[in-house]
């Protein structure tokens, strides 16, 4: 079987944002932390657990919490209490709800979380609970979601075109130090008073022709040599 060449392999990670993706990793870890408080003290008011589509109702304020407890308890139907029947909307407002205070305090914890993690005015990642699901009772960030984050953060290189000016301009710049550490010839200058030994010409119909200048490079061969001094 012959060797496949690097234009025939997986993707090319060219870059990576690591500093972006630890603070992502970061949020990603608190946010698991602080949903879980949620839920853990929704479990101690004893009326089951709480469905996370349930918890980003209450995270975006489109139920209160008294609200959410009451329904929970009532289960929106009527009532009979010795022989007499009391409609869904009556018994709800009748019933009574356990203490939510440490639930409150937890559930406004999680709503700081876009605050708490900024980079500069922005945070690095708008909570969305959709993103996460829950497993033995702990809330956890689906796998997938942190994979294209990751993903989105990263460059790749993917065709075989690019894979293959990936790997002359690897093999280029492996020539380029090699002369510059074995003879000390600088083909790249960056001082205004340097002109560079490799020259690009821009030609009509052609794109670019790419010349060495023969004489600066004798030169940078003689002085290397000892042969100039100038």
């Amino acid at each position: 079987m012959s060797q496949k060449t690097i234009t025939e392999t997986a993707p090319i990670l060219l870059k990576r944002n690591e500093e972006q993706i630890s603070a992502f990793v970061t949020f990603k870890k608190d946010a698991e932390e602080r949903i879980s408080a949620c839920l853990a003290s929704f479990r101690d008011l004893d009326l089951g657990d709480l469905p996370l589509n349930s918890l980003n109702l209450l995270y975006h304020n489109e139920e209160t919490i008294d609200n959410y407890l009451r329904e929970r308890i009532t289960g929106g139907k009527p009532k009979k209490i010795d022989g007499i029947t009391l409609s869904a909307e009556k018994w709800r407002d009748l019933v009574e709800v356990p203490d939510y205070s440490s639930f409150q305090f937890e559930l406004d914890h999680l709503k700081a979380i876009n605050r708490a993690h900024k980079r500069g005015q922005y945070p690095v990642s708008p909570l969305n609970l959709a993103d996460f699901e829950e497993i033995h009772g702990q809330a956890v960030m689906k796998e997938a979601v942190l994979e294209s984050y990751i993903k989105a953060q990263s460059s790749y290189l993917s065709t075989p075109e690019d894979k293959e000016a990936y790997q002359l301009a690897i093999a280029a710049l492996e020539k380029i130090t090699q002369l510059s550490e074995r003879f000390g010839i600088q083909l790249v200058h960056y001082e205004a008073n340097n002109a560079a030994l490799i020259i690009q010409k821009h030609q009509i119909g052609t794109g670019y022709k790419t010349s060495l200048d023969l004489h600066l490079f004798k030169r940078a061969l003689d002085r290397k040599a000892g042969r100039i001094r100038y």
